[in-house]
């Protein structure tokens, strides 16, 4: 049986331990019944951090700009919390899109250290929104507060190439 890039790393990252809270179904889409796959996805570029992932030397562009690995997990954040309310960013979590196109040939350890970062980005901003509104860390939190957190900030993780994504521009000189 041959798995695509996308099964693999998610067999890795759960193998590893990341929390179960997340529903993985192996085939090429992340997230079990992502309403993005095979759908037409139409977004205002403000509201997507597109990811694009090269093959070579394991290059890798953050809204077309060349990006680096140990930044992806901060530009996350900020783009899907927003905290200083930045005309360019999403408005709220809920409307915050990360796209990742990769080629597929890209490297596997780097295209997982990649989907890593975007996770931990993920489980940092839910962390910090259970300390800030319940004064404890989200794991320790009961079922309830979680589905409030994981409301307030969910993930909305596009494998561009599971969906056909088109692009809106935002009416704004942001990039």
């Amino acid at each position: 049986m041959k798995l695509s890039i996308s099964a693999l790393l998610f067999l890795s990252i759960l193998q590893r331990g990341f929390p179960q809270t997340y529903n993985v179904e192996i085939h090429n889409s992340f997230f079990k019944d992502n309403p993005y796959n095979n759908q037409q996805l139409t977004l205002v570029s403000k509201n997507a951090l597109s990811i694009l992932v090269m093959w070579d030397n394991n290059q890798l562009l953050i809204n077309g700009e060349p990006g680096h690995l140990n930044k992806i997990k901060q530009r996350v954040k900020v783009f899907i919390s927003n905290p200083k309310q930045e005309i360019c960013l999403p408005m709220s979590p809920d409307s915050a899109f990360v796209v990742v196109r990769y080629d597929l040939d890209a490297d596997y350890t780097f295209f997982e250290s990649i989907y890593i970062e975007i996770m931990a980005a993920y489980q940092e901003v839910r962390n910090e929104a259970a300390i800030s509104r319940y004064g404890r860390d989200y794991v320790s939190l009961n079922h309830s507060k979680k589905k409030r957190i994981d409301k307030l900030y969910p993930i909305k993780l596009v494998d561009a190439q599971a969906a056909t994504v088109e692009y809106l521009p935002n009416g704004f000189d942001c990039y």
